[in-house]
């Protein structure tokens, strides 16, 4: 068999190929399908895309006539970085309020905001323990208010937790108290 030079040329490279293709459409076709339903896939349940994208949140300060802070701390990162308070505001009442405060955590799918029984310092195999879902997070970034459900014994928790139901793991954690 006699190689030109011509056929080593990235040209006729690509001629070869594309014939190659022409001959062998319904293979070709198939693994097209299949290539573009990973794709799919895992753009859809992976969402990598996320970690490049901010979800920025700036809730004003809730008001009350006597509000007073309970208890908060900083932001621990676990698997991912975060920074930013957390803080448990007595407005009156039964009426208690999560702030997260200068708040920020690299983003990722399915991200909720638990109250937790596992004290904030803990090992991440630790996490969520015994918890209080208070909702999927607004944005990774910000300022922004959960409200904890009246008659809630926020002392039975010692932590806030941003975990990633997705994928079962702690993004971050502030302990409460």
């Amino acid at each position: 068999m006699e190689v030109l030079v011509s056929d080593m040329q990235p040209v006729g490279i690509v001629r070869r190929a594309l014939a190659s293709i022409m001959r062998h459409r319904v293979v070709s076709a198939t693994i097209a399908a299949i290539g573009l339903g990973l794709t799919i896939f895992v753009l859809a349940y992976f969402e990598p895309q996320k970690l490049f994208l901010d979800d920025r949140v700036n809730e004003a300060m809730p008001t009350a006539s006597a509000m007073d802070t309970v208890g908060g701390d900083s932001f621990l990162g676990l698997s991912h970085d975060a920074s930013g308070e957390a803080l448990i505001l007595d407005l009156g009442g039964e009426r208690r309020v999560l702030r997260f405060e200068n708040f920020n955590v690299q983003n990722g799918p399915d991200l909720f905001v638990y109250l937790s029984s596992v004290r904030g310092d803990a090992a991440e195999r630790d996490f969520p323990g015994t918890f209080l879902d208070l909702g999927k997070i607004k944005g990774n970034i910000g300022n922004q208010n959960y409200d904890i459900p009246e008659g809630t014994e926020v002392r039975a928790y010692r932590s806030v937790v941003i975990w990633c139901k997705r994928f079962s793991t702690p993004f971050a954690a502030a302990p409460i108290q």
